[in-house]
């Protein structure tokens, strides 16, 4: 499955992709990021050295910043 969302990232992306499939594509980074690409230092650091605490802040930027009307799942 990663290397699916990579090819996308480097250069094979196609307009028929949908919305989910982007989506999805997402939520694969943030489950998964890459260790040798951090986009971003701190969480970086803290995915490879806390990952329960990566996965907790996640989690918590996901609520802030959600759409207004969303629930909690």
């Amino acid at each position: 499955i990663r290397d699916r969302y990579q090819r996308r990232v480097h250069g094979d992306w196609k307009p028929s992709i949908t919305v989910k499939q982007i989506v999805v594509g997402i939520q694969e980074l943030l489950d998964n990021p890459n260790p040798n690409d951090p986009a971003q230092a701190e969480p970086y650091q803290l995915f490879l050295n806390d990952r329960k605490k990566y996965e907790e802040k996640v989690r918590e930027e996901a609520k802030k910043h959600r759409p207004s009307g969303a629930q909690d799942a």
